[in-house]
């Protein structure tokens, strides 16, 4: 990983620090904002609510449950590799894809103290 990655990550937060909400991307930036908060003393969700945009089988492990988007990479893979192979081809392909996304709440949500 990149040196400059990480404290750029931790930089970016420290300008957040009174954001009431958080979505993370990805299963790891979500853990690592998770252990910055942490680190500040700072409850989820009672200082912060977050919610990861994706699902991660390590999120079983977590209580309370981790809120997150459940959604099926499949079909946005395909299409991506139809794409290329237009691409490559020298075709021009615009067409999109959906992707059926389900919010699963969980323990990582819910009012800020003080009502923020």
């Amino acid at each position: 990983m990149n040196q400059t990655v990480v404290p750029a990550f931790c930089a970016k937060f420290r300008q957040l620090f009174l954001a009431i909400s958080l979505i993370i991307q990805e299963a790891p930036l979500f853990f690592a904002a998770l252990q910055f908060l942490a680190q500040r003393r700072l409850a989820t969700p009672g200082d912060v609510s977050l919610v990861c945009t994706d699902h991660s089988p390590d999120f079983e492990w977590c209580q309370p449950a981790i809120s997150h988007i459940r959604w099926d990479s499949r079909p946005l893979i395909r299409h991506l590799v139809k794409w290329a192979a237009h691409v490559s081809h020298g075709k021009v392909d615009v067409s999109q894809t959906k992707t059926h996304a389900a919010f699963v709440p969980g323990g990582t949500i819910g009012p800020v103290a003080g009502g923020r």
